[in-house]
């Protein structure tokens, strides 16, 4: 039977901890009788800094990682703290997670060294119970895929530049297909909730991570599985439904087909029937599309929502154009119809910002910022980057690969295709969150 994510903390007999980590039983197992990862210390006693890392996440990274306006129903708060303080492999995720996020803003060694030891030990953990998927319930595997989530999140925040997160999704995806192929995604209850909110985190890792042609980087390339999508759309009952996407995901939706699309008119010279149809259909798509998701009930957020929403869709029609005409800078019309685009992201940008729209941002941001010519708009969109209210590594390591992009003195090195050329390079491999 699995546990009411409301269930009160399972005492555990705290083990008091010594100078030395290393005689500390940091082990962390699963409990058939409680349903949920217990470890003779707790989590959160294991380290002085611990419980701050704990309030650090509470008051300040929890909420800026939903799409939600401040005040409403954010998971990342609601759903997921309950079920870490019941869950010492889930603390140790979250508050590393939270120390990726402090620790960019702390000078002293106290957090990173907290920071690592939770990270350490909730990989372990998930090293040691993740070799057979097939012998899990769903309970167990739902709360190994929520670590495996945060710890992708925590990959990114942490600047990480090798394709750490990319690793995590790939266990993932091993979960949730074996969980879609089980009630849960049809199932009203607490589980079905938690399905629903896992489901969307990692669909939108996977989508807004295609911001270079398929297959440029092998090791970022991720099966695409579009079905989950489809779960996704029929999951809408749950309260947690859009804090991720945050209406966007009719429109990140179609990513991966431009970075396929982009992948294959680099084997043409001239654009095949093929490529040219397949354009127009994603023109169609994107031009066509209208969010489906609620009004927020904040009014007071609606036109940042709408203009987050609008610059979302110029990226991807940005995109698309470059994914088309990869050698766009030789060509007048094609140039200046995406220098238009660049223009009109630039503008809705002003509008959304200090929203909490902002953070679906970094993925259409990275597009527009791949195809800038304008010194201004680079200033502006660096000075963004590098001094954003998120104060997060990943941010700085995204304005960091834009400005290789701007220097490269290749004139090819551009766009989308153009991230990816950098990336290969510099030997980059940057997750997108």
């Amino acid at each position: 039977m699995s546990r009411n994510v409301r269930d009160p903390v399972p005492y555990v007999v705290p083990q008091e901890r010594t100078s030395s980590p290393d005689q500390v039983d940091t082990s962390v197992r699963w409990s058939i009788r409680t349903g949920s990862f217990l470890s003779p210390l707790r989590a959160s006693a294991l380290t002085d800094i611990s419980n701050i890392l704990f309030a650090h996440y509470l008051a300040e990274t929890g909420s800026l990682l939903s799409a939600l306006p401040p005040g409403g129903n954010n998971p990342f708060l609601t759903v997921l703290v309950p079920l870490c303080c019941n869950d010492d492999l889930l603390m140790h995720s979250l508050l590393a997670l939270s120390g990726s996020h402090m620790g960019f803003q702390s000078t002293g060694i106290e957090v990173y060294m907290a920071t690592c030891r939770h990270y350490s030990i909730a990989i372990r953990t998930l090293r040691n119970c993740i070799c057979d998927f097939t012998a899990m319930d769903a309970s167990r595997a739902m709360r190994i895929l929520l670590a495996l989530m945060m710890l992708s999140v925590f990959e990114s925040l942490m600047g990480n530049t090798q394709g750490a997160m990319f690793s995590h999704l790939r266990a993932s995806r091993q979960l949730i297909l074996q969980l879609a192929n089980s009630p849960l995604q049809s199932s009203t209850n607490d589980n079905g909730r938690l399905f629903s909110f896992l489901l969307e985190i990692y669909r939108y890792l996977v989508l807004i991570n295609n911001i270079t042609p398929f297959g440029a980087i092998e090791s970022r390339t991720l099966p695409q599985d579009e079905f989950l999508d489809d779960i996704v759309d029929t999951m809408a009952q749950f309260d947690t439904c859009g804090a991720i996407f945050g209406g966007s995901h009719g429109l990140f939706k179609v990513l991966p087909f431009i970075a396929v699309l982009a992948a294959r008119r680099l084997t043409e010279k001239d654009p095949s029937r093929a490529s040219s149809e397949m354009y127009q259909a994603l023109h169609v798509r994107i031009t066509g599309w209208e969010s489906t998701d609620p009004i927020v009930p904040d009014q007071k957020w609606q036109p940042q929502r709408e203009a987050a929403l609008e610059l979302c869709r110029e990226a991807a029609l940005l995109y698309l154009e470059t994914a088309m005409f990869p050698r766009s800078l030789n060509d007048t019309l094609t140039r200046t119809k995406i220098l238009d685009h660049v223009d009109t992201i630039m503008l809705y940008a002003e509008q959304v910002s200090e929203s909490p729209c902002e953070t679906i941002l970094l993925c259409p941001l990275m597009i527009a910022g791949s195809c800038m010519g304008r010194t201004d708009h680079r200033k502006r969109l660096q000075a963004g980057l590098r001094s954003t209210r998120f104060r997060m590594n990943h941010c700085v390591q995204a304005a960091s690969l834009l400005e290789s992009v701007w220097n490269s003195p290749s004139e090819h090195v551009f766009g989308p295709y153009g991230l990816g050329v950098v990336m290969r390079h510099h030997g980059i491999n940057l997750g997108v969150v």
